[in-house]
């Protein structure tokens, strides 16, 4: 699949006209411990060596890089902070299910939604 996207950028770059329209997000799933973190660092490193990010940007961030419990706005801040760090290369969001609602959290104090409409808003963009 990365030499089928790589052959797709340089055919872009020569072709006049050519639609720009990639894929600019993944996800990587499976069990605990399996190694996507690791993976998805390794795939950023050759998403820009064949151009398909801008640069070499990594962040990993899970709930507590996102969420403020004191306040939505605090949570959006953090949420967008995190955005701005990895702008132009590649973003993880690990653990990404922590930030769904819970029974097991306060119902005023939960701010994960708040965080995943500002990623969700953010992501049409294709950075990152």
């Amino acid at each position: 699949q990365i030499r089928g996207l790589r052959r797709t950028i340089e055919l872009q770059k020569t072709t006049p006209g050519a639609s720009q329209n990639l894929p600019m997000h993944l996800a990587l799933e499976g069990n605990p411990g399996v190694g996507k973190s690791t993976v998805a660092r390794i795939l950023a490193h050759v998403l820009y060596e064949i151009g398909a990010v801008q640069s070499k940007n990594f962040a990993t961030c899970g709930r507590d890089d996102l969420i403020d419990r004191k306040s939505e706005a605090r949570t959006i801040f953090k949420t967008r902070r995190v955005l701005d760090a990895a702008k132009g290369g590649v973003l993880v969001l690990d653990e990404t299910y922590t930030l769904l609602p819970s029974a097991a959290r306060p119902r005023g104090r939960d701010h994960g939604g708040a965080a995943l409409r500002e990623i969700a808003r953010i992501l049409p963009s294709g950075s990152p």
